[in-house]
């Protein structure tokens, strides 16, 4: 799966049917490609099922997959508790497709 870095995360997650569900955090300490900073939370909505990264520093955000609940989720993530050093977005999820420079600053 390839996996696509979103800019706007405080707009996308203030949206109404986001920002009144509750949510499921796993883990606030994920490398993007290892585990070194700047460090990404990946949670669950729970209303809407999409899993999602955030870089809230960055103001950036990955949507990892939608799901029908935290069940299908939890099958997905399994072992993930275990190793912290293991927690790599790419290794679980995923290839991060590269932006180039002026989609960057376009965005």
């Amino acid at each position: 799966m390839i996996l696509k870095i979103e800019y706007d995360y405080r707009k996308w997650i203030h949206q109404e049917n986001r920002f009144k569900s509750n949510e499921i955090d796993y883990a606030c300490c994920w490398g993007l490609r290892e585990m070194t900073a700047p460090f990404w939370r990946v949670s669950l909505i729970e209303k809407t099922g999409e899993l999602y990264a955030t870089c809230p520093r960055d103001n950036t955000y990955i949507l990892i997959g939608k799901f029908k609940n935290k069940e299908e989720v939890d099958k997905k993530l399994k072992g993930w508790f275990d190793d912290f050093e293991k927690l790599i977005i790419t290794k679980w999820f995923g290839e991060i497709e590269e932006l180039k420079h002026d989609e960057i600053l376009a965005s």
